[in-house]
């Protein structure tokens, strides 16, 4: 069963009275709104991120990516017992984040898309997440023969006009979340990762994901689609974990909620 786990209203208020509980086998999934103030997160960010931040060029995803930072340090703060503003977050070579350091333990990822993002945390086992608009449906309509292998295309064809582009955008997070797990970015062709049927069809059970350049390392990792964020955050969404012996539990979590609930 789902539960909120409570978290302090106020962006500034970065570690609570006691950090949040992580517990083995468990995934924290924390969904956040990125149309908010980032004066409020500033204050929260890294010289480098506010660098990285003066990069872009449209207001609007400046102001996304403050938020979404300034939220990802937030919440790492509450597991890690230390000010989100003191916090090193490094990034490896192939572009995946990870703290430095004593918090070395607390694994996490983040993917936004229009003015959402959603954030994975996990204790004992890496996690990619990624998450797309579904106003983007369209977008993958002319890159069937680049993103699919040769069954998934077999697959498109039977589904009705009207089902393809949210069939495609399914498959296209399933593949992103285990780019990210496995820390390998776009350097790994999208076309050589297979994702089950079930999952472009909306199933939201535990799965395998296959990899024709590595089967065995593909073998170490679980597909969990999230198909429940199509109706509560308008947009598709997967979770990537390596299996650590044990199937995870996945607790959603709540940054303005002031109660618990079990």
């Amino acid at each position: 069963m789902s539960r909120v786990v409570s978290h302090s209203s106020s962006p500034l208020a970065t570690v609570p009275a006691s950090p949040v509980p992580l517990r083995w086998g468990e995934i924290h999934l924390w969904p956040v709104s990125l149309s908010r103030d980032e004066r409020d997160y500033t204050p929260l960010l890294s010289a480098y991120e506010l660098e990285r931040a003066d990069e872009f060029r449209f207001p609007k995803d400046r102001r996304r990516y403050i938020v979404a930072r300034g939220n990802l340090r937030r919440i790492l703060a509450s597991y890690a017992g230390r000010e989100a503003s003191h916090l090193q977050i490094r990034t490896a070579p192939r572009g995946k984040p990870y703290l430095e350091s004593s918090d070395h333990s607390v694994q996490f990822n983040v993917a936004h898309s229009g003015d959402r993002a959603l954030i994975a945390i996990a204790a004992d086992r890496s996690v990619g997440v990624d998450l797309e608009d579904l106003r983007h449906l369209d977008r993958l309509r002319d890159l069937v023969q680049v993103i699919c292998t040769q069954s998934e295309q077999d697959l498109i064809q039977t589904l009705l006009p009207p089902q393809v582009p949210l069939a495609l955008l399914r498959l296209w997070t399933a593949k992103e979340a285990f780019l990210k797990a496995i820390g390998c970015g776009l350097d790994v062709h999208p076309a050589s990762i297979n994702v089950p049927p079930a999952v472009l069809r909306g199933d939201p059970r535990f799965s395998e994901i296959g990899w024709t350049e590595s089967p065995e390392a593909a073998a170490t990792f679980m597909l969990i689609p999230l198909p429940r964020c199509e109706q509560t955050l308008g947009a598709s969404a997967a979770l990537v974990v390596s299996r650590n012996g044990s199937i995870p539990h996945i607790t959603w979590c709540d940054v303005t909620s002031t109660g618990r609930a079990g």
